[in-house]
């Protein structure tokens, strides 16, 4: 069973600008303007972005989690979802704490893990209604966990092929000999280090296991960027791009992924590729580069709440602190 704790705040989405908050995907304009047309509604932050910030010793947590156990036995809010997931908040009350915290997070960076679509729609709504003299347009409703947290932790999702006229599994094995070792296994291993990658077929009762060829892995890089990434040379070298459009994605999270194994025998898919997760340090190096990591890259579960915590747009918001 895994924990993860987190700070809910306001946080300045001016920090953006000022690079103090980054992302590491990349958006599109249809889900932000759906999204726009509910916040214009609403005038709420109906659900909260996922942020994490590096912070080994995890000093802001003890003193928290001190006070918390120094003055409430039990939260002001208790709830558990359809998976059995359940969630405990907790209000600070204490002002020396709180601005300990704002002052503590003037120095930290943000990383958005999850919600980089409402970022940008808090964002995009901010700019749209400038000439409102309402400061809380400034802000949106945040998650923020340690990347030290061990109840932090990102899965990897994969892709399926959806079925096809015709797919040549020997000609597409050949295609990828230049750069990758192909072994032919019996039983589905864990992808443990770094650059391998699993192959299923339909209609083929074997497992395919993808490493890179150490000759010819300087040259490969050199094509390649955000940091290297499984999931980037998965999506840009070993998928064919013509087969993207028809591409679905899974969470190897419970038994979803049994699930889909099931589907390529029954023949509703052409092939499933497995990929390693991006480790939380991969993810802050290529947001502190300014890169972007393809779609579908990451999941961290459980996910934050939706609906739990409701910061509505006024001049009395809580919680809140700027980023630098």
């Amino acid at each position: 069973m895994l924990t993860r704790s987190g700070l809910v705040a306001a946080v300045a989405i001016n920090g953006f600008q000022e690079g103090e908050i980054v992302p590491h995907e990349k958006t599109f304009e249809a889900p932000i303007l759906d999204r726009l047309q509910i916040v214009e509604e609403t005038r709420a932050n109906l659900s909260p972005v996922f942020m994490m910030y590096d912070g080994k010793q995890m000093t802001l947590e003890k003193k928290m989690i001190r006070h918390l156990n120094e003055n409430f036995r039990k939260p002001f809010l208790q709830f558990q979802d359809l998976q059995g997931v359940k969630s405990k908040i907790w209000k600070i009350q204490d002002s020396a704490l709180e601005e300990e915290i704002q002052n503590y997070f003037q120095r930290k960076k943000l990383y958005i893990v999850d919600g980089h679509h409402r970022f940008a729609t808090a964002l995009a709504f901010r700019n749209r209604c400038q000439s409102q003299s309402n400061r809380s347009l400034d802000f949106v409703l945040c998650v923020i966990s340690n990347m030290s947290d061990p109840g932090l932790v990102v899965y990897p999702i994969h892709r399926m092929l959806m079925k096809q006229k015709k797919f040549d599994v020997e000609g597409y094995l050949k295609s990828l000999k230049h750069y990758f070792v192909i072994k032919r296994k019996r039983s589905i291993p864990r992808l443990i280090q770094r650059h391998r990658w699993g192959m299923l077929f339909h209609g083929d009762s074997f497992y395919y296991e993808l490493s890179l060829k150490k000759k010819t892995s300087r040259e490969f890089f050199k094509k390649i960027h955000a940091n290297k990434l499984d999931v980037s040379i998965l999506q840009e070298f070993i998928i064919p791009k013509s087969y993207h459009q028809d591409l679905r994605y899974t969470k190897s999270i419970g038994k979803g992924l049994e699930a889909e194994f099931t589907k390529l025998k029954e023949g509703k898919y052409e092939a499933i590729w497995l990929v390693r997760e991006p480790t939380l340090n991969q993810i802050k190096n290529i947001a502190d580069a300014h890169e972007v990591m393809p779609q579908k890259s990451t999941f961290f579960y459980p996910k934050v709440f939706a609906g739990a915590l409701i910061r509505c747009f006024n001049e009395r918001s809580e919680f809140v602190f700027d980023s630098k």
